[in-house]
């Protein structure tokens, strides 16, 4: 058994984002043109991770800038305005996805 490569795990975190989504629920409505979403729960995210913003009515790619508790900041403003009303979520990569041991091939 070994560890899977940083670099396979780095390309998977930018190219495979849909394999291993943790969805997270916002707890707040982030408006078009600035930063900032809140969540349920921030230690789901580190920063630098491709992110999925989205509700029923809009999406969009981004990347986490920083996390603050349950505060993530994103690298672009954000180009809509979510709600919590229409299932607003924030979804992400697993942090531990990739980081254990798996039989070698």
């Amino acid at each position: 058994m070994g560890l899977v490569p940083e670099a396979y795990y780095q390309f998977i975190v930018q190219y495979a984002p849909y394999f291993y989504v943790i969805p997270t629920k916002m707890t707040a409505d982030p408006p078009a043109g600035q930063k900032n979403v809140t969540v349920e729960d921030g230690s789901k995210f580190q920063a630098n991770y491709p992110v999925q913003i989205k509700d029923d009515a809009h999406a969009e790619w981004n990347k986490v800038a920083s996390v603050n508790g349950n505060t993530l900041t994103m690298e672009s403003n954000l180009q809509y305005t979510y709600y919590v009303a229409k299932n607003g979520k924030v979804e992400g990569p697993d942090p531990a996805f990739g980081r254990g041991a798996f039989p070698a091939a």
